[in-house]
Formats: C-alpha cells, sequence, structure tokens
C-alpha cells in the first residue's frame, strides 16, 4: 500500500474521529452547565442571586506552582484567565500568577461586557452564569439620565443601547451585559481551574529573561514569605496591567497621550436614595451624569443600595478631598448614607508600541490604555486573549507553525488603535458635556416651565454622547485586513460605521451571526477549532474540502447546512471560520496551498 494513501487514510480517521469526539465535547459542555445549575439549586435550595454572589469570601491562592509550564501567564485579571480558558479548552499546560492576595468581589472596575465578548462567554459556557448575577435586573430601563444631582432635577434622559436587556438578537449570540469585573474573574477564575490551568496568587514575578532555544524565565516571589523561584516557560503572556513588569522587561514602549484627566470613585450606601429619586420623576438609569459644579460627575445603582459616584474633580485640586461632603452635595439632605471606599484613578491613552518580542505577548492593560468611555477597554483585552490563545494552542498541539503567532500583532493592533481613537473621542465629548450642562442649569430658572426648557437644552447635549453607547461597528465590525495567516479579497468591503454593524464575510471579518429556525445561533454550531460551512446545494465540494483539511492536520468540523438564505449571507457556499470566529476564507472550492498559509507553514502568494 502506497505510504501516501497510508497517510491520507490516517488523517481521514482522525478526522472522523475529530468530528465525534467535537458532538460529544458540546454534549458535555451542556451537561457541565446544567449540573452547575442543578447543583447551586441542590446545595441552598434556590438559584445564585446577585447578593449572594456579592458577599462570598474572596478567592484564596494556589498552594503550589507547576515547574515549567508550557505558558506562563503574569496576572489573574479577566485578561489572563481568559487566556488560561482558551489554552484549557484545548488541553495546555498553563500557570497564571499574580501578586495580590484575593480578588474581592465588590470590586466593579470595567462593567461592561459587550456583544462581542458575551459571545466568547456564551462558548465558554458562561453567559448563563454571568447573566444570573447580571447587576441589572431583565427589564431594567436601559436609560442614560443628565440632571443637577442625584438630589436634584432630571433635565434629559436618553436611551442607551441594550446594557442588561437580555435580547435576543438577529447580528450577535449574545447581548450585551452590565456586570461588575469581580464577578466576571469569579466566574473564569472557575472555569480556568476546572480546565486544568494552575491559579497562583500572593505570587509576584520580578524578573523576566530570554534564555537559549527561544525559551523564557521568570523569577516569581511570595510575597507572603520574601522566597524566590525561578520558573521557565515556552512562552509568557503579560497580562499584568499598566505598571507591566513584562512590557518592561521585552522592552516595548508605550506611545501615546498618557494620563488624560483624573477622576475619583466613591463607593456608597444610601437605602432611601432610590425611592427619593423616583419620588421626584428621575428615571430609573444605567448611568446618572450630574452636571453640578459642585458635584461634576457619574453615578451608578451597582447592587441594591451601593451606589458608585465618579467625581470629577476641580482642575488644580489637591489629594485633600471630603468625600463625605460630596456626597452629601451629590444626594441631598435628609437622606442617610454611608461611605464604603473610594480611591482615584486617571484615564489613560498609551498604546504598546507592538505586543510581542519573541516568546513574549501583551494582552490587556499590558498592551493597551484607553479611556473606559464605552466601556471597550475590557473587551478589547478579551479580544487579544481569544485571538493569542487559540493561536498558541495549536502550535503546542502541533496543529499550526509558529509563524502562526507573527499573526498577533497585526491582527489586534489595528483594533485597538481604531477603538482607541473612538474611546478618545468620546472623552472629549464627554469633558464638553458637563460645561454645557452646567450652562443649561445657569440658562434656565426655576419657574414652572423650568424643566420642559431645561429638557429642551440638554436634549442635543445627551445626543451628541450617542456614539458612547452606540457602538455596534466598533464591537461587532471586527475585521483583520492585514493578517499573513488569511487570504484577503480585493476591494475594501463595507464602509465602517463605529455606530452600526452590515455583516460582511469576507475573509478576516467576524463571521455573520445567523439564527436556525428554533433560534439557536449559529456559533452553536460551530466546532471548537475550524469550522467548514457548507451551504451549498451538493455535498461534494464540501466534502472534498473537508478531507483536505484532514490530509493536512487541520482540525475542523464541516458544518453542512443548505440554506439559500445563509449562503446569500456569507456569499459563498463554502465559509472557513477559525475558532475565534472570524472568516478565514470563502468560495466555492477550496484552495489546498492555503491550508500551508492558514497554519503558518508558508505565505500565501495568490494574487
Amino acid at each position: 500500500m502506497p505510504r501516501g494513501y497510508r497517510q491520507r487514510t490516517a488523517n481521514l480517521l482522525v478526522y472522523a474521529l475529530q468530528k465525534a469526539l467535537d458532538n460529544a465535547l458540546d454534549d458535555d459542555k451542556n451537561l457541565a452547565i446544567n449540573s452547575f445549575i442543578r447543583n447551586k439549586k441542590e446545595d441552598d435550595g434556590s438559584a445564585p442571586t446577585q447578593e449572594t454572589i456579592m458577599t462570598q469570601r474572596p478567592f484564596s491562592h494556589s498552594p503550589s506552582l507547576a515547574t515549567d509550564p508550557d505558558v506562563l501567564v503574569v496576572g489573574a485579571g479577566p485578561v489572563g484567565l481568559a487566556v488560561a480558558v482558551e489554552l484549557g479548552l484545548r488541553g495546555i499546560s498553563c500557570q497564571v500568577i499574580d501578586e495580590v492576595e484575593a480578588v474581592g468581589h465588590w470590586w466593579t472596575r470595567a462593567m461592561n461586557m459587550n456583544k462581542r465578548t458575551m459571545e466568547h462567554m456564551r462558548r465558554w459556557g458562561l453567559a448563563g452564569r454571568l447573566k444570573a448575577v447580571n447587576h441589572v435586573p431583565a427589564g431594567w430601563p436601559s436609560h442614560v439620565t443628565f440632571l443637577d444631582g442625584l438630589g436634584g432635577t432630571q433635565f434629559a434622559c436618553v436611551r442607551a443601547e441594550g446594557l442588561g436587556w437580555h435580547r435576543v438578537l438577529d447580528d450577535a449570540a449574545e447581548d450585551a451585559l452590565w456586570v461588575a469585573q469581580g464577578q466576571v474573574q469569579e466566574l473564569l477564575l472557575d472555569k480556568a481551574r476546572e480546565l486544568g490551568a494552575r491559579i497562583a496568587f500572593s505570587s509576584r514575578a520580578t524578573a523576566v529573561e530570554m534564555r537559549d532555544g527561544g525559551r523564557v524565565a521568570a523569577t516569581v516571589q511570595d510575597v507572603r514569605t520574601g522566597q524566590t523561584r525561578s520558573m521557565e516557560a515556552r512562552y509568557l503572556i503579560g497580562c499584568d496591567g499598566g505598571r507591566s513588569l513584562v512590557r518592561g522587561a521585552a522592552g516595548i514602549p508605550y506611545e501615546g497621550a498618557g494620563a488624560l484627566s483624573r477622576q475619583i470613585s466613591m463607593f456608597f450606601h444610601a437605602p432611601d436614595l432610590l425611592a427619593a429619586m423616583r419620588s421626584r420623576g428621575i428615571a430609573d438609569s444605567v448611568m446618572y451624569f450630574c452636571a453640578s459644579p459642585e458635584v461634576p460627575g457619574t453615578a451608578r445603582l451597582i447592587c441594591g443600595d451601593r451606589w458608585e459616584f465618579t467625581y470629577r474633580p476641580p482642575a488644580g485640586s489637591g489629594e485633600d478631598i471630603d468625600a463625605h461632603a460630596v456626597i452629601r452635595r451629590l444626594i441631598g439632605p435628609g437622606l442617610s448614607f454611608t461611605l464604603e471606599r473610594t480611591y482615584p484613578f486617571s484615564y489613560f491613552e498609551l498604546l504598546a508600541q507592538r505586543f510581542r518580542h519573541g516568546p513574549v505577548f501583551l494582552a490587556g492593560d499590558a498592551a493597551h490604555l484607553i479611556p473606559p468611555l464605552g466601556g471597550h477597554n475590557l473587551n478589547l483585552g478579551v479580544g487579544d486573549a481569544v485571538n493569542l490563545g487559540w493561536k498558541l494552542a495549536h502550535v503546542l498541539r502541533g496543529w499550526a507553525d509558529e509563524a502562526i503567532l507573527d499573526s498577533y500583532s497585526p491582527e489586534r493592533l489595528p483594533i485597538v488603535q481604531r477603538t482607541s481613537k473612538e474611546a478618545h473621542a468620546n472623552y472629549e465629548r464627554l469633558r464638553s458635556t458637563f460645561d454645557r450642562l452646567s450652562a443649561v442649569m445657569q440658562a434656565v430658572d426655576t419657574g414652572p416651565e423650568a424643566r420642559d426648557r431645561r429638557a429642551e437644552l440638554s436634549a442635543p447635549v445627551a445626543r451628541d454622547l450617542e456614539p458612547q453607547w452606540w457602538s455596534d461597528g466598533t464591537v461587532l465590525d471586527q475585521r483583520y485586513c492585514a493578517s499573513p495567516i488569511l487570504r484577503a479579497e480585493a476591494g475594501p468591503g463595507p464602509a465602517y460605521d463605529s455606530t452600526r454593524y452590515p455583516p460582511h464575510a469576507a475573509p478576516g471579518h467576524r463571521a455573520p451571526m445567523w439564527r436556525m429556525p428554533d433560534g439557536t445561533p449559529l456559533y452553536d454550531r460551530l466546532g471548537p477549532e475550524y469550522t467548514l460551512l457548507d451551504t451549498a446545494g451538493t455535498p461534494q465540494a464540501g466534502m472534498a474540502a473537508a478531507r483536505l483539511a484532514a490530509e493536512a492536520g487541520l482540525p475542523l468540523r464541516h458544518l453542512r447546512l443548505p440554506d439559500a438564505g445563509l449562503a446569500r449571507l456569507y456569499g459563498a457556499p463554502l465559509a472557513l471560520i477559525r475558532p475565534d470566529q472570524h472568516v478565514a476564507w470563502r468560495g466555492e472550492s477550496l484552495p489546498p496551498a492555503l491550508l500551508d498559509v492558514l497554519a503558518g507553514r508558508a505565505a500565501d502568494t495568490a494574487p
């Protein structure tokens, strides 16, 4: 029997087994989710609630560190844990370290898990669990309200786009969710550990160095005892924030405007505040813009009677801010409150010059800091984790060559740069908002028509801020236009608009969403690695493409859905979709040479 025939037969057998395993994994994933929900109910007689999640004890550190893992992740925030999940789904050993002793549940920081991030959460089996701890209950109005203060008068109220509505959407597999960063970290931590990742808190990276053979070593210190040890890995990922040790060790500079402005977050409890606001006709909202010159800032109801106010201190003010006095002016007289904590922070605009140096990679805040207006920075970090995670896993599993990793910066950096410009524009609009609203206050007296007059004058101010929360283009129109592992098509594609998303299936674009007749998202039918979406009227071309992929060792699910509407949406009978749900190729007949391009084994020479 010829050797080539035996090899093709073996590859086809691997392909058939992979398809069977894919189906079994899908069944196991659904079983695991159902088991989690069932066990929670059996343990305490009820489903987990927002209040019980918020009062759990902090996470404890892991008792030991792995010995020379494949991948070492510095930073156990949402981005570092997302990397661990992506690797763990593919059986890659991973060690995550973080110098903090525990992650507190009170921590809000990033609140907006956008539609794209929630699609990844769904793929990881976490979307349903996140909805169970969502800060904004289903049905809560997705309003943004402009007023002089929480104890004052409403000027205007506009509808923001879908924060916590739990809608079923045609263009996305999941809706956006208004949920605290600490709660996201908790679920990602559980998932990463479930998949075999080792997570060590109270463990600080103090040095990073390149070793012979392309490996990287880190010195790790136990912050409780001061003891250190050296750990070597094939790859190291810095998810260690804006002051990243990893970025410094890799010699990758930040570029950008730096610190833009200073804010102070104040957390407080006010049991009767929401009822008092409702009695004055102030709309329930996800965000309140407070325009009083005495207490300018933004407020949001976090959970129960717990509020956060982001105070914008006057220019030139010192560090000595009387937080109690600020909250009293904010909510007005006669209402009791308890100040929980405060912390100062600044808006930054800083981007790493590149996201890779040899075996060292950057993701999340270590790679980019942008103003939080629009809630994009954490979501960008999750996108980094997904993009890098599956590629590292494919290299370590032998499915792709090391060269596939060269695509990480070219794919992610343009998306980050585009989003940074949009976030900066949001920041500039916000800077003028408080002055404009203050002018409205001064222009209108307190007569019987004052409320209507203020609403009229405030309306254009509110409209100008709409790009901050109407951002489907930013979120869903993700295009990798200059990637070495994609076959680009001629032509520019649809014009980009940050506020709207036109579905487009050209290579590099996020795969257009589609719902099955029973409402199931197309994404639920995709495989864990590559998927060949076959909408052709006859199966021959798809079967031939699947055989080619199997012979090339590309892990692939052949998904046959002969549907004319789906074929029109994708613009071709066949579409190859990557593990991160981006289109790698579309056409009528899969070019054999393209498979080596996808795996980083050859450059694309096609015109």
